[in-house]
Order: C-alpha cells, then structure tokens, then sequence
C-alpha cells in the first residue's frame, strides 16, 4: 500500500493566495473599464475620463520607442492627436443640441499607467436634460465599457455605457423654477405697488381736503361782525 501523500495546510493557503494575487493583479492590467464623470455649474459643463492608453488600438502608434509603456516625450508630443480622437467619440447633447467642447486635454500618470482626459463645454446645464453618446469602443474594444457618474454634492446620477448601450440621457441637476409661480410673484408685486399707490394718492387728497376745508372755516369766522 502505497503512502498517502498530505499537503500541509500552509502550502495550500500560501498557493491558494498566490493564484488569486496573480488573478487580481493581471485584472487590473487589463480590465476594459474608464470612469466617465460629467459635472454641470453655472458656466460650463465639465467633463472628465480616466482611461488606460494601453486599450487604445493605435497605442502601438503612440509608443514610438516600442518600449511598451508611454514616456512624458510620447505624451506630449502626440497629446493634441490623443485627445481630439478621444473627445470626438464623446458627443454630449443638452436638451437635444450639440455642444463642442472649447477646451481639452489630457494629463497622464505614468506611476499608474493610466491617464486623465479633461474637457469642458461652454453651457449652463444644471436645469436641462444632458445626454452623453459613447464610441469609445472603437478606439479600445467591443468589451470597453465606461462607468458614468453626472451630477456633484452627493446628487448623483449613474449609467454604464458600453457597445449594447451607448447612450444615455440624465434628469436635470436642478429643477427650473415654476414659470407660472414666477409670473404670480411678478403679479402680486405689482399689485402691491399699485394699491400702496392708490393708498398714497388717498391720504394725500384727505389731507388737501381738510387743508381747504380748514382755510374757508377760519375766513369764515374772521368775516363774521364782532
């Protein structure tokens, strides 16, 4: 009879824990994830993707060296080139018009390979319907998806996008105003300030009135004989 073989326990752990480090640790290399964040205010509309460059398919065009990986020569010579094909795959729609971007740029980490695109958009949306429309998935692959976040302050409104789904429209960050409260408000204001007026004009005829009827008494009395 041949001896059972016993593994100790530790060599499993230790083997069991060394597979799921090297599992995590490929997945966070190459999972097709970007975070997509859209914050609307009062002059702009801002938006910003964090995105790994080694997902790109010219990638290989923009590692010059073929050193695999991007070095800050690489960056910033190509850039300009990066960030126009990244932004013309984002199209942002408030309440159903197109808007350009008027500023953009990328900033990358090179500690964590990845990188951070930033664009903002010369608009008020925080009362209107903002729709974000995806292509990012011809520049990275048919698994890329991008996980949206719009909105700021703790109200927030969140969507994935990916090559099924690629477009999504967000409720208004703010409610507009009532526009028939607005007109009431207006409403009572003027009529308040037309009945002080008419109050004003009221006490001002009294006064003339009693002003007249005081004069003539006082003549009248100062024409009676002694």
């Amino acid at each position: 009879m041949k001896p059972r073989l016993r593994t100790p326990l530790s060599a499993l752990a230790l083997s069991w824990g060394l597979v799921s480090w090297l599992t995590v640790s490929a997945g966070a290399h190459t999972l097709p994830i970007s975070y997509l964040t859209v914050v609307p205010d009062a002059d702009y509309l801002h938006l910003e993707l964090t995105f790994n460059p080694f997902e790109l398919t010219f990638f290989s065009e923009l590692d010059r060296n073929q050193d695999g990986r991007l070095g800050t020569t690489e960056w910033e010579t190509q850039q300009a080139q990066v960030t126009q094909r990244l932004v013309d795959c984002l199209k942002l729609r408030v309440d159903d018009t197109l808007i350009a971007a008027e500023t953009s740029g990328i900033t990358p980490d090179l500690d964590s390979h990845h990188a951070t695109l930033r664009a903002h958009y010369p608009v008020d949306a925080r009362r209107a319907a903002v729709t974000l429309e995806s292509s990012l998935v011809a520049l990275t692959s048919g698994s890329h998806f991008s996980q949206v976040t719009f909105g700021r302050e703790g109200r927030t409104q969140t969507a994935r996008l990916d090559q099924q789904s690629s477009r999504v429209t967000f409720a208004p960050f703010e409610e507009p105003p009532a526009a028939g409260v607005t007109r009431d408000t207006r409403g009572a204001l003027k009529s308040i300030g037309l009945l002080g007026l008419l109050l004003v004009g009221a006490v001002a005829l009294g006064l003339g009135l009693a002003w007249f009827a005081r004069k003539h008494i006082l003549r009248g009395r100062s024409l009676r004989p002694s």
